[in-house]
């Protein structure tokens, strides 16, 4: 990939890695397409031939589950699973096969150039202006990522982008579909309202007691208490216990000679080019033209002896001109091959001849170049040791965790075990059935799988976590009970009466709507039953969507639109009904309409090819099907 791209080009890939870059979140955020290399054993599904592999489904489903967690805050493990993220994971991969597939079958490529234009869009991969090679691998390493898996993502992204445009080119919207929907959202209304609910009503009910108990006998089961647990977690954390490790150096030794490889430091080069863009399309003219201006950059530098970096700003096409042609450091394999074949065949300070690539032509100069080497220990001690310390403190710190709870399941008192035991950290915690332990630290899944389902004073297993060791002690289980009618009197005569104010608001509201409807004024109906009539400000569709819930709830019901002037009607809601009469309905704004009309029509226009597209994967999904084309191998319903 050479220093050609497009500025702003922003792909989905690009902005799904943007963001998981930004939270440091765990996994990957892409579908890296073994192009169907994956064994039958690995694949948990094959579409049209093509394997999806459990790897891509697992890291699919952590991403939905990620997604599932952002949108709905304070998601439990149980609700989590209802959800079941492995299914919407492997629909999304589907999905992305088949079009993938149709894309090529109908005769969609995508370039080098294009991929690379893409890659290079993305601003992470930058340092002080320039392509990093070494940044980009790093970010890739970083989010469980290869540079071949994620160019492949990119490239897939591109060629289904491309498709869309194909399938959705002849998509049209004359002007009176765009006026008429234009004015289905924008026609406003003004509408006059009471709202009837039930805690309007509760003044105007009384509760009897004993009819109030009977109530409870049939309700009883709404009043249940869910079951709850007290448990311990018993932890010994890594971290803390690596700093107190103080690794000998024949250990440190030990390590380095064992594991060299992983501190190899791959060949790197830094360089700087000058390209003339020459397109596959350009003509014997442009080429001849192109061949000029880079044997003059050339001949600049190599035979007058200007300075690269001065002739690239004023010479180079490339986004890395204004930084004198600076295109980063960078491993083999990040540039196309016949850029890295010369790159990396220069010594320091030396220019190469001009050359071409897919790209367009090409003088490059190797600033440094530092080989592939295995740095020596004393390089990398502190690292080492670093990595030893923690070895130790893991092995160490299960080893003692052992102890405490082969101790604790032969009767011993946790307390007492722990004073011959340092490190060890005890918390406390009560968990209710369905509901997130918010001050849980741990993965939310271990409150499902362990906390309620062991014994009371079972003790779990123990589990191993990334930079701690940790098992679960269940202290005590309130099980699942309905309460007495006396242990929950109050909660239960509230809740009666919020059931009787809910049907006198209905009443209320259906008596006002007749009289309105007999020609009763709405304000004169509302004040008769200690009720307010209020008037919204004039509103449309569009505005409605934008307004608050509070808002949409009572005057700016949707119901109204279908209204004349003066017809009214009762709405239902959550807490009772809301009784609604249109008052009028004032004319578009024509001077507004001509302004905005254009931007509108736009705007329809990607709301129908997004709607087309989706009928046209529908259909593709559904013949595909209907073909036996698609084999899903694993259980969804089970973990990956």
């Amino acid at each position: 990939m050479l220093d050609v791209f497009r500025e702003g080009a922003k792909t989905w890939v690009s902005r799904m890695l943007i963001w998981f870059v930004a939270l440091t979140f765990v996994g990957t955020a892409f579908a890296v397409w073994g192009k169907g290399t994956s064994t039958p054993e690995d694949a948990a599904a094959v579409v049209k031939g093509e394997s999806i592999s459990k790897r891509q489904l697992s890291e699919r489903t952590r991403q939905v589950e990620g997604m599932f967690r952002k949108q709905f805050e304070g998601l439990d493990p149980s609700m989590l699973k209802s959800l079941n993220a492995s299914a919407v994971a492997m629909n999304s991969l589907v999905d992305v096969v088949l079009q993938s597939k149709a894309a090529q079958s109908a005769g969609v490529t995508v370039t080098d150039g294009e991929l690379s234009d893409a890659v290079r869009s993305m601003n992470e991969f930058y340092t002080a202006g320039a392509f990093d090679g070494r940044r980009y691998i790093e970010v890739l390493k970083r989010n469980g990522m290869t540079p071949k898996g994620f160019e492949d993502s990119v490239r897939a992204d591109i060629l289904v982008g491309k498709f869309k445009m194909l399938i959705n080119e002849d998509v049209y919207v004359s002007n009176i579909e765009a006026m008429n929907q234009y004015a289905y959202e924008h026609q406003q209304v003004v509408v006059e309202y009471v709202d009837v609910n039930k805690e309007t009503m509760k003044p105007k009910v009384s509760v009897d007691e004993e009819k109030a108990k009977a109530w409870f006998e049939d309700k009883k089961q709404t009043f249940e208490e869910p079951e709850k647990r007290d448990f311990k977690s018993v932890v010994i954390n890594f971290a803390s216990l690596a700093e107190k490790v103080e690794p000998t150096d024949e250990e440190i030794e030990q390590y380095y000679r064992d594991n060299s490889e992983q501190f190899a430091v791959p060949e790197k080069v830094h360089a700087r080019q000058i390209l003339v863009k020459v397109s596959p399309t350009a003509s014997d003219e442009e080429i001849k033209d192109a061949t000029a201006k880079i044997e003059k950059a050339y001949g600049r530098i190599a035979i007058v002896g200007d300075d690269f970096a001065d002739v690239a700003k004023e010479m180079s096409e490339g986004p890395s001109a204004e930084n004198g042609g600076d295109v980063g450091t960078f491993q083999r394999g990040v540039m196309v091959a016949e850029f890295d074949k010369v790159v990396f065949g220069l010594e320091p300070g030396k220019i190469s001849s001009p050359f071409q690539t897919e790209f367009g032509l090409h003088v490059v100069e190797a600033i440094s170049h530092e080989k592939s080497r295995i740095p020596e220990l004393a390089e990398v001690k502190s690292q080492v040791k670093e990595m030893v310390a923690r070895k130790k403190a893991s092995v160490e710190g299960r080893k003692t965790l052992e102890q405490v709870r082969d101790r604790l399941v032969a009767g011993s008192d946790l307390k007492s075990i722990l004073t011959s035991f340092a490190g060890v950290e005890v918390r406390d915690y009560s968990a209710i059935k369905g509901i997130p332990v918010i001050s849980f630290e741990y993965p939310s899944e271990l409150i499902d799988n362990f906390v309620f389902k062991l014994p009371a004073k079972g003790v779990s297993e123990i589990m191993d976590l990334m930079d701690a060791s940790l098992f679960i002690v269940v202290e005590s289980i309130q099980e699942p009970k309905v309460p007495t009618y006396e242990e929950v009197k109050a909660k239960v005569l509230d809740a009666y009466k919020s059931t009787l104010a809910f049907k006198k608001a209905d009443e209320v509201a259906l008596e006002i709507e007749k009289a309105v409807k007999d020609g009763g004024d709405l304000k004169t109906l509302a004040e008769a039953n200690g009720l307010t009539m209020k008037t919204t400000k004039p509103f449309s569709r569009a505005e409605r969507k934008k307004a608050g819930e509070s808002a949409r709830n009572r005057g700016m019901r949707e119901e109204v639109f279908a209204l004349s002037v003066g017809e009214s009607v009762a709405s239902p809601t959550g807490a009772g009904h809301v009784v609604l009469k249109v008052l009028s309905r004032p004319p578009l704004d024509e001077t507004k309409v001509e302004k905005e009309i254009a931007g509108f029509k736009k705007t329809l226009i990607e709301k129908k090819k997004s709607r087309v597209y989706s009928e046209f994967l529908a259909n593709l999904r559904k013949k595909a099907e209907a073909d036996g084309e698609i084999n899903i191998i694993v259980n969804l319903d089970k973990k990956i």
